[in-house]
């Protein structure tokens, strides 16, 4: 499995361990790592555009500048998706999590035992971090991100990308079943993935790249409800 996993901590002991400890786990489980290491939060924002596939991300809370909390505030803000596991010596810091629906919290010096437990969850999410179907005799598996939404067409389910979509056999309550609980219905016939949209307004939702939909009256409060999950 690629995994793809990013640092920032400004103690260079504390950052030399953790990463030994992940390339220890992906080498014991056969893993593919790509690690990318930072000092600071705005060198991490620096090259975010490189970064925001990122599986998980473990993020010191208490750094010069701008600390930890408030980069995954600013991560989140900009749709980051990946599991953010934070550290720290201070064990009062564990309810900041919960604002940023972080993964874990670690307590330095981190053990392996803590890194394999973090890895673990990461690794299940991902298995089931794409939606697979059939069109003819090809297999498609598209990674939930990067869908905006499905949209129901009789006996058809229609896949919209921001660059394609796709059309393949298949029912409304399927889809619900299979995809995670970020992708909420907004219309009877339109389910949309609530961490690609820019905005809610009365009855409109504008996505990422500016396509639009409408929202029903009855689908109208789950959507702001999913929304709301993710404001900081």
């Amino acid at each position: 499995m690629n995994i793809s996993i990013g640092i920032v901590e400004d103690n260079l002991f504390c950052q030399e361990q953790l990463a030994n400890h992940l390339n220890n786990w992906a080498k014991k489980n056969d893993h593919d790592m790509i690690l990318s290491v930072f000092s600071n939060s705005e060198d991490f924002l620096c090259n975010f555009h490189l970064l925001e596939d990122l599986d998980i991300l473990f993020l010191d809370i208490q750094l010069d500048g701008m600390d930890g909390l408030a980069l995954a505030k600013d991560l989140r803000s900009k749709n980051f998706t990946g599991n953010i596991v934070f550290l720290t010596a201070y064990k009062e810091y564990v309810f900041h999590g919960y604002q940023v629906h972080a993964l874990n919290y670690l307590l330095k010096p981190v053990s392996y035992s803590d890194v394999l437990t973090c890895m673990n969850i990461v690794c299940e999410r991902k298995k089931v971090d794409h939606y697979t179907f059939s069109i003819g005799n090809t297999i498609y598996r598209l990674s939930y991100k990067n869908i905006l939404y499905f949209s129901s067409d009789k006996h058809y389910i229609e896949i919209f990308t921001r660059y394609t979509s796709y059309k393949h056999l298949g029912t409304f309550k399927q889809v619900l079943s299979l995809t995670p609980t970020y992708f909420v219905r907004c219309h009877r016939t339109l389910i949309v993935n609530t961490h690609n949209i820019e905005s809610l307004q009365k009855s409109t939702i504008t996505l990422v790249g500016g396509n639009t939909l409408p929202v029903s009256r009855s689908y109208i409060k789950d959507v702001r409800n999913q929304l709301l999950k993710h404001i900081l």
